[in-house]
């Protein structure tokens, strides 16, 4: 996965697990980082992952990932590739339960803000949860949190 980001820079979509596409309790997992200009460092991108990976085999069922999906940001590269395949996905119904990362930076991205707002009112079911890095703990989350409203 950490080569696909060296290689491609910008992103990366893992699929896991297909057999469990379309179950009631199937969950994608959403990462997006951000390397500052001219880093190759990828440290805290590898901590957030493994902290996720972690939660996941501890406190979910590990057989439901569905995929992974990473927007790697920086001053160069601002797209999206990984939300969108993740937004595609869950319009076809692989799942319905995204698992995000550090939830208070996604919530100062603008353009992932309202791409939730607009995911969830395209998708009924969805179903969002935080992992608080500091607390090791997820939570379910109302739209209007991540949203600002």
């Amino acid at each position: 996965m950490f080569r696909s980001l060296l290689i491609n820079n910008n992103y990366s979509i893992e699929y896991i697990n297909r057999q469990a596409v379309a179950s009631p309790d199937a969950f994608g997992l959403y990462i997006p980082a951000h390397c500052a200009k001219g880093a190759y460092e990828l440290f805290d991108l590898k901590r957030k992952v493994m902290l996720a990976l972690m939660h996941i085999d501890r406190c979910m069922d590990k057989k439901m990932l569905v995929a992974i999906y990473i927007d790697l940001h920086s001053e160069t590269y601002n797209d999206y590739r990984a939300f969108d395949a993740l937004s595609r996905d869950v319009r076809s119904g692989m799942f319905t339960k995204i698992l995000l990362v550090n939830v208070n930076d996604f919530k100062k991205d603008n353009f992932l803000k309202n791409s939730m707002g607009k995911l969830v009112s395209e998708v009924s079911g969805l179903e969002y949860r935080g992992l608080d890095e500091e607390a090791f703990q997820s939570y379910r989350l109302p739209l209007n949190f991540l949203i600002g409203v």
